[in-house]
C-alpha cells in the first residue's frame, strides 16, 4: 500500500483526475498522506536571468535592441497562478486536512517532482497524463514521461 503520495498538478483536466485518483487512494489507506505539488517553469528565452531579476541589472541582455523584461512583475503573475492552482487543488482535499499538505517549487517540473518524491521518501507519484494545452504546454512540456523516466518511485499516469 503506498503511504507517501506525491500529487504532482498544474491545475489542468487531467490533472484534477489525478487529484480523484489521490482521493480514493487515501480512502483505502487512513494512514496515507499526500503532498500536493506544483512547480513552476523559469520563463523560456530567459534561461540564465534568475527569476526576480530585471534584464536591466543582466549584463547579458541587450536592452537597446530587445528592451526591458520585467521579469519581477513576470514572476509575481507565476506566483498568484501557482497558488491559485494549488488551493483550487487542495480545496478537494479538505475533509482530509490534517493528512494533505501542499508546496510550490521553482524549476523544471520533472526532476522538481522526482526530487520532492525523493526529500519525502514517497511511495508514489501521481500525475495527468496531459497538462495545459497552448501556452501552457509552452511552460510544462511532457511533464508526465519525464516523471515515469525519473522519479526514484512508482507513478501513476492518469488519463
Amino acid at each position: 500500500m503506498f503511504n507517501k503520495i506525491i500529487l504532482a498538478t498544474d491545475g489542468s483536466k487531467d490533472a484534477l483526475k489525478a487529484a480523484s485518483v489521490c482521493k480514493e487512494l487515501l480512502d483505502k489507506n487512513p494512514e496515507a498522506t499526500l503532498l500536493v505539488v506544483h512547480a513552476r517553469s523559469h520563463l523560456p528565452g530567459v534561461t540564465g536571468i534568475e527569476i526576480g531579476q530585471s534584464t536591466m541589472d543582466d549584463p547579458r541582455i541587450d536592452t537597446a535592441q530587445y528592451g526591458t523584461l520585467d521579469v519581477t512583475m513576470v514572476n509575481e503573475y507565476l506566483t498568484s497562478v501557482a497558488k491559485s492552482t494549488i488551493g483550487s487543488t487542495t480545496k478537494l482535499f479538505e475533509s482530509y486536512e490534517d493528512r494533505v499538505s501542499s508546496a510550490i517549487e521553482t524549476g523544471d517540473p520533472a526532476p522538481v517532482i522526482a526530487d520532492k518524491a525523493r526529500e519525502i521518501g514517497a511511495d508514489l507519484v501521481v500525475v495527468g497524463s496531459r497538462g495545459h494545452t497552448g501556452i501552457g504546454s509552452l511552460f510544462m512540456g511532457s511533464v508526465s514521461t519525464k516523471i515515469v523516466q525519473i522519479a526514484p518511485c512508482s507513478v501513476m499516469v492518469v488519463r
